[in-house]
This record gives C-alpha cells, sequence and structure tokens, in this order.
C-alpha cells in the first residue's frame, strides 16, 4: 500500500511541477505581450508629438486647408520623440538616455511638399561620456528635392542631354532645369500643369507618385546601410520593398513623417529585434459646411457634398456637426449622403 501512496505522491508532483511551469509560461507570455503592446502605443504617440512639432512653425496665416501650403520643419522632430519616449518609461529626459533611445533609431525621415528631409548619422561631440571624438549623433540633411530625369536627344547633333524636373506632392508645379548644350548655362522653366508644353508626355500624376515613393524608398534603405557600417556590429533587420515594385512603401501623398526603431530593450521584456515604424501624415480636414437651401432653410453638410450651384449660399464652416446644430442648422439629408468631393 505504501508503494502506491508512494507512486501516487510522485504522479501528483508531477502533475504540480507541469501547472506550475505553465503558469509560469503563460504570466510570461502574458507579459511580453503587455510591454509590446505598450511599446507599440509608446511609439505611436511619441511619433504623433514629433509631427506635431513640425508643423508648429511656419506662417500661422496659412491656410491649411490647402494641402499643399502646408510648412514643415524638423529641428527638435527626434528631440521631441526621443522625450515622449522617456517620459512614458518614466525615465529622465538627460542627454545620456536620449542618446541611447537614439541609437535605437536606424533612420527617420520626414517627406515635405517639395522635398524631403533625413536623419544623417554625423560625428557630434555629446560629452557623455568625456570623449572627443568618435562619437556620432543624428542631424537632418537639407532639403532634398523630388526629381523626375528625363534624357533628350538633339537629332541635329545627336548629343543626349539629362533634364532634372523637380516635382511636388500636393500640386502640379514643377521646375525644369536644362542645358541647351552641354557646356550651356543652366536655365530653369516654371510651370503649375503636367499638361504644359515643356513636360507634356513627361510628367503625370501615376509617374510623379511612383518616382516620389520609389526615391523615398531608396533613401531610407541607403541611410539603414550607412548607419549600420557606422555602428559596426548593429544588424537592423529591416525590410523595404524592392524598388521594382510598383509603389514600394506605401503610397506617400501628402507632408508625412517616418521614423523606425529597432532593438528597444529598455521596453522590459519587449525587445524588439524587428523594427517598429511611426508613422503620421498631414491630411486636409473635411469642414461641415453650414448654407441656406433652397427652401430658404439652414442646413449643413459635410465640404464636398454640396452642389457646385450651392456652394456661394455657405454661410459658416463648422468643426463638427454637433457644433453646426448649436449654431441652428439642420441636416441636410439631400446631400448629406453624397459623396464627398474635394
Amino acid at each position: 500500500m505504501k508503494t502506491w501512496y508512494g507512486i501516487f505522491n510522485c504522479i501528483a508532483l508531477g502533475m504540480l511541477l507541469i501547472m506550475i511551469s505553465i503558469f509560469y509560461v503563460q504570466m510570461n507570455t502574458m507579459q511580453t505581450e503587455y510591454d509590446t503592446n505598450r511599446l507599440n502605443q509608446v511609439i505611436s504617440y511619441a511619433g504623433e508629438a514629433a509631427f506635431m512639432e513640425t508643423l508648429n512653425v511656419g506662417d500661422i496665416n496659412l491656410n491649411y486647408t490647402d494641402m499643399s501650403n502646408v510648412v514643415l520643419n524638423p529641428t527638435y522632430c527626434l528631440d521631441v520623440f526621443e522625450e515622449m519616449v522617456c517620459l512614458n518609461y518614466g525615465m529622465a529626459t538627460s542627454l545620456e538616455n536620449k542618446q541611447y533611445i537614439e541609437e535605437c533609431i536606424p533612420s527617420a525621415l520626414l517627406a515635405a511638399n517639395d522635398g524631403y528631409y533625413i536623419t544623417l548619422l554625423s560625428e557630434v561631440d555629446t560629452s557623455v561620456d568625456e570623449v572627443i571624438g568618435e562619437e556620432y549623433g543624428f542631424k537632418w540633411s537639407v532639403k532634398l528635392p523630388y526629381t523626375v530625369t528625363h534624357t533628350t536627344t538633339n537629332p541635329a547633333t545627336n548629343v543626349m542631354t539629362n533634364d532634372a524636373i523637380s516635382v511636388r506632392l500636393n500640386s502640379e508645379k514643377w521646375i525644369k532645369a536644362s542645358k541647351a548644350t552641354p557646356g550651356s548655362t543652366l536655365s530653369l522653366t516654371y510651370g503649375d500643369s503636367y499638361s504644359d508644353e515643356s513636360v507634356k508626355g513627361i510628367l503625370t500624376r501615376k509617374i510623379v507618385q511612383r518616382n516620389i515613393n520609389s526615391t523615398l524608398t531608396n533613401a531610407l534603405a541607403r541611410n539603414i546601410d550607412l548607419v549600420s557600417s557606422i555602428r559596426g556590429d548593429v544588424n537592423y533587420n529591416i525590410y523595404l520593398p524592392a524598388s521594382q515594385t510598383s509603389s514600394g512603401i506605401n503610397d506617400i501623398t501628402g507632408p508625412s513623417l517616418i521614423i523606425l526603431l529597432q532593438g528597444a530593450d529598455f521596453s522590459a521584456q519587449a525587445k524588439v529585434e524587428e523594427a517598429v515604424i511611426s508613422g503620421l501624415r498631414a491630411v486636409r480636414k473635411v469642414h461641415v459646411v453650414g448654407f441656406t437651401d433652397i427652401d430658404g432653410k439652414k442646413r449643413y453638410c459635410y465640404e464636398g457634398q454640396l452642389p457646385e450651384e450651392l456652394r456661394g449660399t455657405i454661410e459658416s464652416f463648422f468643426n463638427s456637426v454637433e457644433e453646426a446644430a448649436r449654431c441652428g442648422y439642420l441636416p441636410s439629408y439631400t446631400y448629406i449622403t453624397n459623396k464627398i468631393e474635394l
């Protein structure tokens, strides 16, 4: 009988150990998932704060309902991102902590309407380790233009010349730089439409969009390789689509910020080996418009839903339908179901 008691006790003890092991594995998995989700949220909030900082500059009288007027300044962008990450993890916003977070960033890019900025890893003197030289930190590049290159051949001389055309994200404005002959003076031609004679057949919305996305994808890929070589044994596991794909990274159709983060071991068990991307872009805000309808009553609908012939009757712009209702406007069931066309 004692033998059977011993066998049952061993089986019970084994089952207890299995249950305890499963419990700890589940607790560890749950903690890792929690820390990972927290890291994703921190990156999202920090990226949003950094992007808002780029917008808080320039002429406050600009009409930001026109996306071609949005102005971005990257000066304090990364600094705000690093401070927000520090604050979310209860770390002091010291130079050492911000530098450590920056070392987890392989690259960042800010796409404006008429060009883009990208982080360049440059030698700086941070005085953190009391070492002079061999310290590196990010600095933003000068604004680099979006360009489309077009090759032409002179039929008389059979000489080939390359024309560079600067394009924009949110409009069809362009600047063409060309030379009549290889040794001649550079001339600039300006235009406001892709249908202009100088660029007709060369520029289309699809060609420009593909070219801009390809430019930004290649810029990020080259910069990541360069940063990896400077930082030594750091290997960034970041995949960007090949240049032969139709669009490369997700289409960038407006002012945007992209920040890549990898190896964030300051986030408890959420040691991220793959890259976390914070990406934001500015979009045009769709307002609610108050107008006088044909029957003489005050009604509202969304901007872009109102027919062309009634747009002259718009009296007010509102941020929400609630705000329009408080001002005495009724919903226009005739137009509020229409497709918004801006």
